[in-house]
């Protein structure tokens, strides 16, 4: 998150010809554009409040769809379980 920037004040600052209202600790910019960089002064790097403990590794996502051409394993079906049939005759058995 050092890459980040906040405003430190609210603030209203020219940039590119336009107005720009700043809101302190609300808007986020790069620390490398050049709102940031022509006013460094209004600007603080981004405070996290919860970052990942050290020592997590965060585990891969699984997809539910299979990529073009992967093939996937499907699951047997449970043995006994009932079909449900709906009749379209309207007899009853």
């Amino acid at each position: 998150m050092k890459d980040y920037m906040v405003p430190r004040w609210n603030a209203v600052i020219e940039h590119d010809g336009e107005r720009h209202v700043l809101r302190a600790g609300v808007q986020v910019a790069h620390k490398d554009h050049p709102i940031v960089t022509e006013h460094p002064d209004d600007w603080t790097p981004v405070k996290v409040a919860f970052d990942k403990p050290s020592g997590h590794e965060s585990k891969p996502v699984e997809t539910t769809t299979s990529e073009p051409g992967e093939k996937r394993s499907v699951a047997p079906t449970r043995r006994g379980a009932r079909k449900t049939t709906t009749s379209k005759g309207g007899d009853d058995e």
